[in-house]
């Protein structure tokens, strides 16, 4: 998947965050409902095998439960919104080592997202994004 793939999603997620937690909003301590952990599941695991549709349903899913996560380590707008790229980058990356885990998906999507929010706290700001 390239990079402007993954920036269109973030920027419809950006879209669908602003609609519903407000511009200058933290998001509500909302979770994945059991339907939705279910449908995370299925989705990771077509991802592994590099569906992108079912990546982009992960994104749609996904953003804000990982926004929120990456929320409670930073609370500079614009820093999440680039985590939230970075960590739906390492993602699609990872997924294919999914399978061969044996953790239900979403608390890997969300270990993932807050490892890469404590990561980028110790990283210079020089460094911190692989892709600039």
């Amino acid at each position: 998947m390239h990079t402007r793939e993954l920036w269109g999603f973030a920027m419809r997620a950006r879209v669908q965050l602003t609609r519903t937690i407000g511009p200058s909003e933290g998001p509500s301590a909302g979770g994945v409902s059991a339907m939705d952990a279910d449908a995370v599941e299925k989705m990771l695991q077509r991802s592994a095998l590099g569906n992108r549709r079912a990546f982009a349903q992960l994104y749609d899913i996904m953003a804000l439960p990982i926004y929120a996560v990456i929320l409670t380590r930073t609370t500079n707008q614009a820093q999440a919104e680039r985590l939230l790229l970075e960590v739906f980058l390492g993602l699609w990356e990872r997924c294919p080592l999914y399978p061969q885990i044996r953790r239900s998906a979403v608390p890997w999507i969300l270990a993932y997202a807050e490892q890469a929010a404590e990561y980028d706290e110790l990283v210079p700001p020089a460094s911190t994004s692989r892709y600039s």
